[in-house]
């Protein structure tokens, strides 16, 4: 449920109702990556107070009331409130980051389609596989005779073994059990 100013400024101090403020649809497009970054950790921090908080409190009413799971709403309503608040706050920031970095990426990208070995740094190049050759066609990732088997939606075969053997044997194994016990 998204929150109004004036319920957030009925719950929050008045350093957490500027990182609220901060998130709003006006405001958050003037931040930029590094204060969106220290917001994030901010808002998480806050989130999981509140979060640890209320699960504390909620412990606590139910030793107190005798209820198990502890369900004194009233107690601790304006915690949980609070915990939900910062976690859309949180929510708000994190996609505002990841529009920011996207946008960040593509007028980072090189024009061309193709990216050449050599563009790229030696350390990224370390550790991968040679590419293939281009050959003008698709890589086949399938054999022929597996290919047809599962037009035909038979089990593919690895080796010997069929893929979905274990299927039909757990219900064998399943009932042997079932009979052992009577």
């Amino acid at each position: 449920m998204p929150y109004t100013r004036e319920t957030a400024a009925r719950l929050l101090t008045a350093s957490e109702l500027g990182l609220f403020d901060a998130a709003r649809r006006d405001r958050i497009a003037a931040h930029g990556a590094r204060q969106l970054r220290g917001k994030i950790t901010r808002a998480r921090r806050l989130r999981d107070k509140y979060r640890d908080l209320y699960q504390r409190q909620r412990r606590a009413s139910g030793m107190r009331t005798g209820d198990k799971a502890g369900r004194a709403r009233e107690e601790n309503e304006r915690t949980h409130r609070k915990s939900e608040l910062f976690a859309e706050v949180l929510v708000r920031f994190e996609t505002r980051l990841g529009k920011l970095q996207a946008a960040q990426a593509r007028a980072e990208a090189p024009t061309s389609r193709r990216s050449t070995p050599a563009a790229e740094p030696i350390r990224a190049r370390r550790g991968r596989a040679p590419t293939a050759k281009p050959t003008g066609r698709q890589p086949d990732f399938m054999s022929e005779a597996a290919r047809g088997a599962n037009a035909r939606g038979l089990p593919i075969r690895t080796g010997n073994v069929a893929v979905q053997a274990h299927v039909s044997s757990r219900g064998r194994q399943n009932q042997a059990k079932r009979d052992r016990r009577s």
